[in-house]
């Protein structure tokens, strides 16, 4: 171990290990020490006490760095005077600064000491509280040590001190992760000083004070020692520490009674208590007694008073003490206070309290209830209690009478259904009668019954159905699930009854639970649509039930039948359309009858009935008139009486009829070359066949024939160039395809009467007189050259290529002559998009041609007076007969003029040698408009 003593005085005094020790009034005494450790510019070590006593000394010690710089300290605001400071340096780390601060008599009390730095630092501070100290000159010498070597001890001695003076000092020590905290012990005799305080913040910092330097070994020189130890013995542990000699005071002791603090009392009972107090100060002078004082309140204890108790200590002490009190009075308040006595006087501390316990008294009892539960439930209990003692309580009970406790515990215990169940109370209705039993620890009340009702619980469960369902058929209604909360009634079974139709009365089982079943479900028949409710009935063996209904939907079935007709008819003769085994699956709608309705068209509109019940018919068939071939789908609906229906359709087949045509000559002569009208009168059997026309082919027996359009009656012309007798043969083919057989008649066609006969030449001679005119031959009239047949191709033209496009007429004459062609254009007559159907109406000329308009006249034309035309003189430009001619329209137009979208009639003109129109032909064709 390392070490190193300075001797500095000489001083004699005997310390014992304790904090404080016991010599002469004049003798240097540490009462009091504290520490703080911390970081700032100013630390504190808050409310430092110091105690009453003569010659008071507060004495401050710093261990900080060596850089730290202290600018003063205080306590309570009073400054304290530096006495003795020392630092050193390290080549290591901070290094160490230590101080010592003192201030003689300070006050009696507590304040804060603070220590102030010029800068932050960390610094422990520590306060230590003298008595006995020379007031005037305080500091009989000061030393101290820096070092910055590899030590794990200090030490600094006095050689000018006798026995009543005291030291202090302080020690700073760097390098904390190499050393330990410091500790004290003697320097050079067997005094032993007292370690005030240690702490640790930057440096280790520690204090430590005695009184005297007389040992055991008598030594003429005192000190202190510190010693630590350190890891690492080749670091350097930088040190300082400083180290004071306090002046005992020679003036005479003021002796002052003792100060008392803090009266206790603990452990009170009936007749006994521990009372107590603190001796804060002996005031000075040698303590003779201390001890308590109590009396029965209202008093105010002192020693030798009236009722007054007095309890000594066998040796009076300085500092927290108890004695005990006996022979108390039960439920007795008292007053009491601590005291101590010198010679001055004594010191009583403040007034204390305290009453005696009151014996032990029995304490109440209640039930609660009456409680009610159902099975499957459980139970909430709540007893009363009180103790006159206010002691606590513990509570035990008889829940099902059977006079043993402990069912339950607590004063609100809940049991549930399994606990009741295990009592015995698990299957209502039943009753027990209900205990508590009450303790505070040694005495117990028990209370009157209560009573505790279980009632029946019904039985519950789920009823269904497996609807919907269609009308007429079999429903299931059915129960699941079914419980009860009593386990004896769910082991005996539960029972079921059922109302199948909600009329109130059970149809399947009983309301008891005797007449009713142990079947889960039943069957319910159906009889029409909608919603039908069925009440059932879950029952347990005490007659707990629960009703439930389930409402079975009944969808509606619509009617079945078979639909036919009478077909195939022939055109213009009437089909039966009808129903057969018509049915619904409802006996309901049965009864009520079904009813029709027919759209014989097919067009959405009912012909025959409205489509509704009301509005339908009984009869199951209806008779559809046939206007033309081909097939006509005809829809029709059976119905029932709630509105549901099921359509259907049937095809009645109408074949096609031939026509029957007859033909008949014109009446009177028929000359040969004279144009002969025919009248043709045709039927059919199909009245549309009828309207549109027919086509008719004619062998006029002359070995010439044609085929023309025209209308059921119609006139046709013809002029025989050839003499005998000529059957007319016409077939009409109606716009089906269908022909008639041939109609005919005869025409004779006589020969031309012979021209007269020449005069006989005369034999006489001619007579000078003028000779008679020669007869006059009456010539025939010429004969009609018509137009046979006139198409036109394509009957529709863009209106885009109607400039550019040909357009190709053709047409037939019966003989070759010259034709005028002649083209125009509709008036007010609509532009159309797409081209119309190819049958038209019936033309002025009788033909029919190809469009939806009506003829376009003269009247209703645009363009040159007249129309525009374009004459192909015979021969000229294919005008024979048989003649097709291609045109553009363009070419027929006025120059400057264009094929505007409309409608355009084409008209060939046969002319006569006098230019005249001698027949005509015509024929629409259209200009479309674009297609938006």
């Amino acid at each position: 171990m390392h070490g190193v003593a300075r001797v500095l005085a000489v001083a004699a005094c005997a310390l014992t290990t304790a904090v404080f020790c016991s010599a002469a009034s004049a003798d240097v005494q540490a009462v009091n020490a504290a520490s703080t450790a911390g970081t700032g510019s100013t630390i504190q070590v808050p409310g430092f006490a110091v105690a009453a006593g003569g010659d008071r000394l507060l004495a401050v010690g710093i261990s900080t760095t060596a850089g730290a710089t202290v600018s003063g300290v205080t306590y309570g605001g009073q400054a304290l005077t530096s006495r003795s400071a020392d630092g050193a340096t390290a080549q290591s780390g901070p290094g160490t600064r230590a101080q010592i601060w003192t201030l003689s008599n300070p006050p009696v009390g507590s304040a804060t000491v603070a220590v102030t730095f010029a800068g932050s630092a960390s610094a422990v501070v520590g306060a230590t509280a003298f008595t006995g100290v020379d007031q005037l000159d305080p500091v009989l010498a000061a030393t101290s040590q820096s070092l910055d070597v590899s030590a794990n001890s200090a030490s600094l001695v006095f050689n000018n001190t006798v026995k009543a003076d005291g030291m202090f000092g302080v020690i700073a020590l760097d390098n904390l992760a190499n050393t330990s905290e410091p500790v004290v012990g003697g320097a050079t005799d067997l005094v032993t000083p007292t370690q005030a305080w240690k702490a640790t913040s930057g440096v280790h910092g520690s204090a430590a004070s005695r009184s005297g330097n007389t040992g055991a070994n008598q030594a003429t020189t005192a000190g202190i020692n510190w010693h630590w130890t350190f890891l690492d013995g080749q670091q350097r542990d930088p040190y300082t520490q400083v180290i004071v000699a306090l002046r005992h005071s020679t003036a005479a002791p003021v002796v002052v009674a003792p100060t008392v603090t803090t009266p206790t009392s603990a452990a009170v009972t009936t007749t006994t208590a521990t009372l107590g107090g603190t001796v804060t100060s002996n005031g000075g002078g040698a303590l003779s007694a201390s001890g308590v004082v109590y009396c029965a309140s209202p008093c105010t204890p002192a020693i030798g008073g009236a009722g007054v108790t007095q309890i000594p200590l066998a040796t009076p002490v300085v500092g927290t003490f108890t004695v005990p009190a006996s022979a108390l009075s039960p439920s007795t308040g008292y007053t009491f206070r601590a005291y101590a006595t010198n010679s001055a006087g004594t010191g009583y501390s403040g007034g204390g309290s305290f009453t005696t316990a009151t014996p032990n008294r029995a304490p109440t009892a209640d039930a609660g209830g009456p409680y009610t539960t159902v099975e499957g439930s459980g139970v909430s209990l709540a007893a009363t209690g009180s103790d006159p003692d206010g002691d606590p309580l513990s509570y035990s009970w008889d829940v099902d009478g059977d006079g043993t406790y402990g069912d339950a515990t607590g004063a609100t215990p809940t049991l549930t259904a399994a606990q009741l169940g295990t009592l015995g109370l698990g299957d209502g209705p039943d009753a027990s009668s209900v205990r508590v039993r009450v303790s505070d620890g040694s005495l117990t009340t028990t209370s009157a019954t209560a009573t505790l009702t279980v009632t029946n619980t019904a039985p519950s469960a789920a009823l269904a159905n497996d609807g919907p369902v269609v009308e007429g058929a079999d429903a299931t209604v059915s129960f699941t699930g079914a419980t009860d909360a009593s386990e004896a009634d769910a082991t005996a079974g539960v029972r079921y009854a059922y109302d199948t139709d909600d009329d109130g009365i059970w149809d399947v089982g009983g309301a008891t639970y005797a007449t009713a079943v142990t079947t889960t479900s039943t069957t319910v028949p159906t009889l029409d649509d909608g919603v039908r409710t069925v009440r059932g009935l879950v029952i347990d063996k005490d007659g707990g039930f629960r009703a439930y209904t389930t409402a079975i939907t009944e969808t509606g079935a619509a009617p079945a039948a078979t639909l036919g007709n009478s077909g195939p008819v022939v055109e213009g003769s009437d089909a039966t359309v009808s129903f057969t085994g018509a049915s619904d699956a409802s006996p309901a709608d049965t009864t009520a009858g079904l009813h029709y309705a027919y759209d014989v068209d097919d067009d959405g509109t009912w012909d025959v009935g409205d489509g509704t019940y009301a509005g339908g018919v009984t009869t199951t068939g209806a008779t559809l008139p046939t206007t033309d071939d081909g097939t006509t789908t005809v829809r029709a609906a059976v119905i029932d009486k709630d509105g549901l229906k099921t359509e259907y359709t049937t095809d009645v087949v109408a074949t096609n009829g031939a026509p029957a045509v007859t033909v008949t000559a014109p009446p009177g002569t028929t000359p040969i070359e004279a144009a002969l009208t025919f009248a043709l009168a045709t039927t059919d059997p199909s009245s549309a066949d009828t309207a549109a026309g027919f086509t008719y082919d004619v062998d006029w027996g002359d070995g010439h024939a044609e085929t023309l359009t025209a209308a059921a009656a119609a006139t046709v012309v013809h002029t025989y160039a050839t003499v005998g007798d000529h059957t007319v043969a016409v077939v009409a083919t109606d716009k089906d395809g269908a022909k008639s057989t041939a109609g005919t008649t005869t025409v004779t066609i006589p020969a031309r009467p012979a021209p007269p006969a020449d005069p006989a030449p005369t034999t006489t001679t001619t007579p000078t007189s003028t000779p008679a005119p020669a007869p006059v031959v009456a010539a025939s009239a010429p004969s009609i050259i018509k137009v046979q047949s006139l198409t036109v191709a394509p009957r529709c033209v863009a209106s885009a290529a109607a400039t550019s496009r040909s357009v190709k007429i053709r047409y037939r004459l019966t003989a070759a002559a010259a034709v005028r062609v002649t083209i125009q254009r509709g008036t007010g007559s609509q532009a159309l998009r797409t081209c119309p159907p190819v049958r038209g109406r019936q033309q002025d000329d009788g033909h029919y041609q190809p469009g939806t308009y009506k003829p376009v006249t003269a009247k209703e034309t645009t363009g040159s007076p007249g129309g525009t035309s374009l004459t192909i003189a015979k021969g000229g430009k294919g005008g024979a007969v048989g003649t097709i001619a291609t045109l553009r329209p363009q070419a027929l137009l006025a120059k400057g003029e264009k094929l505007k979208p409309g409608t355009y009639l084409l008209t060939v003109a046969v002319l006569g040698t006098d230019g005249k129109a001698q027949s005509t032909a015509r024929v629409k064709f259209w200009v479309l408009k674009p297609k938006a």
